[in-house]
């Protein structure tokens, strides 16, 4: 048997923003792109593109206000969203 998830134990259904996330991975690619042209020549080609890294950070503080406005409007308390961020992000640290 599946252990429910978070949402699922509260009654919440899990936001997903398809596009924002299909716009998050263009910018992820157009920086990768932009480290990549040193290696691969064209330099300039993707001159611009550490602007993608301000927009993908934009992006991901919307995503995540809209994946967590309503657990806060229910009352999850803060150190319970530390908590969840941390482990979520402590592998890749």
């Amino acid at each position: 048997m599946i252990a429910p998830s978070e949402n699922e134990k509260i009654g919440l259904k899990r936001a997903r923003f398809a596009a924002l996330d299909a716009l998050r991975g263009l910018a992820a690619v157009s920086v990768v792109l932009h480290h990549a042209e040193l290696f691969y020549g064209h330099p300039g080609l993707f001159s611009h593109a550490y602007l993608a890294v301000d927009f993908f950070f934009m992006l991901s503080g919307f995503v995540i206000d809209g994946v967590y406005a309503p657990r806060f409007a229910i009352g999850m308390p803060i150190w319970s969203f530390a908590t969840t961020r941390i482990r979520r992000l402590w592998p890749t640290m």
